[in-house]
């Protein structure tokens, strides 16, 4: 059975399964999250959890690392990253135990970042693989090729690479992987809007979804979901004023905005983040200071006195940033539209809503990494229209420019 556990950030999701997994020790856990510290959490938290290690002197890999404690029975921690990895090893040691599954925030289960836009046309003109055109996975033809498309291969021996149009590779988790757990738990927020949903549906897989409640003492339950939690207590100061003006297009500062950016928009940009964090909150002490953009952009916004303070924009389940007070927000994020693709192909309708939904989620990922995840109030320069009008209805205030 998977069970969803969706709360607000901050409510105890966490501390519900440390809570689950301390009270039933003869149980076996594999517990995943986005980052190293929270892996290091757990083992603090929690009795009897090893986390995968390379060993440069043997030439063994975390992948290998991770399979051999599985095939132990141990309990293992480790991140998205390395689950991502899963081998035929990896599903044949899960199916010797009776393991839960506990997912700390959702998987990228479906992806089209680690692949190049050469690398399709190559592969297939070398003859390494061939598109199958009944399901549209790329098959690996040439077993004996060890080369810079190891990767590449290696994901197709899971069935795990399918082609978009003929043009794109879009990276699948396999879904079987659900099948060799007992029991899988899922935390996060808006799970009706995430990916994994979609891809949860798409395989026809059964999830049940449920709210986190604190019942006092250091105790969670959890109870029937309850979709509109109490948000009276969020504080958000958003920066209203000509500053939001460059923001104001539908597509403004996505990412395909930003990559035809000319270097006076890009400059305005960064103007107005000094001038946020410098004129409008008169000088906020860096140490408050909280940024995100998107990668490839960081070094052409960055300035004084709130550059040592980016972080990434898919941070989530990390508590580093509990008490930044001043925010500035200036991406639009949008799904990659080859996933849309893959999903409309299987029949599965991601419309507009929906990806503004998503889109929401994500802003929320970001600012409960700040002080507000304590019920503080902070301070937060949004210029997306459509990012800002999609927080301030969550919020249930009026939209503004």
């Amino acid at each position: 059975m998977i069970k969803v556990l969706d709360s607000l950030m901050g409510t105890g999701k966490t501390s519900y399964v440390i809570q689950e997994m301390n009270a039933n020790p003869e149980r076996k856990y594999v517990y995943i999250t986005p980052y190293l510290d929270e892996v290091q959490r757990i083992k603090e938290s929690c009795i009897n959890f090893e986390d995968p290690e390379s060993n440069l002197k043997t030439g063994e890999l975390k992948i290998d690392s991770l399979n051999q404690l599985l095939a132990q029975g141990k309990n293992v921690v480790s991140t998205h990253a390395l689950f991502k990895l899963t081998t035929k090893q990896t599903i044949d040691a899960l199916k010797k135990w009776d393991y839960t599954l506990i997912i700390d925030e959702v998987m990228e289960v479906v992806s089209n970042d680690d692949f190049r836009k050469d690398d399709l046309p190559t592969i297939l003109a070398a003859k390494l693989a061939h598109i199958d055109e009944t399901t549209g996975y790329l098959v690996w033809d040439k077993d004996d090729f060890d080369g810079a498309y190891n990767k590449i291969k290696r994901l197709c021996k899971t069935r795990s690479v399918i082609v978009i149009d003929n043009v794109a590779l879009v990276w699948v988790f396999p879904a079987t992987i659900f099948q060799c757990f007992k029991d899988t738990y899922i935390c996060t927020y808006m799970f009706n809007c995430q990916i994994q949903r979609f891809y949860f549906d798409m395989h026809k897989i059964d999830y049940e979804v449920y709210s986190v409640v604190d019942v006092g003492s250091r105790q969670y339950e959890l109870k029937e979901y309850t979709e509109h939690e109490d948000r009276s207590n969020i504080k958000i100061n958003i920066l209203t004023g000509k500053k939001n003006d460059i923001g104001s297009a539908y597509s403004s500062l996505s990412a395909n905005w930003y990559d035809r950016a000319s270097r006076e928009e890009l400059k305005r940009i960064k103007d107005n983040l000094v001038g946020f964090f410098k004129n409008d909150l008169n000088r906020s002490p860096s140490d408050l200071n909280l940024w995100t953009a998107f990668k490839k952009n960081q070094k052409d916004l960055a300035a004084s006195p709130y550059t040592k303070g980016f972080l990434s924009c898919n941070a989530r389940a990390t508590n580093s940033y509990k008490h930044k007070k001043a925010i500035a927000y200036v991406i639009n994020k949008f799904l990659n539209p080859y996933i849309i693709k893959f999903f409309k192909i299987h029949a599965i309708d991601i419309n507009r809503e929906y990806q503004v939904k998503y889109a929401l989620s994500e802003l929320l990922q970001f600012l409960f990494r700040s002080a507000i995840r304590e019920g503080h109030e902070i301070y937060l320069y949004i210029p997306s229209k459509r990012m800002r009008y999609a927080l301030q209805d969550w919020l249930g205030v009026p939209n503004s420019d």
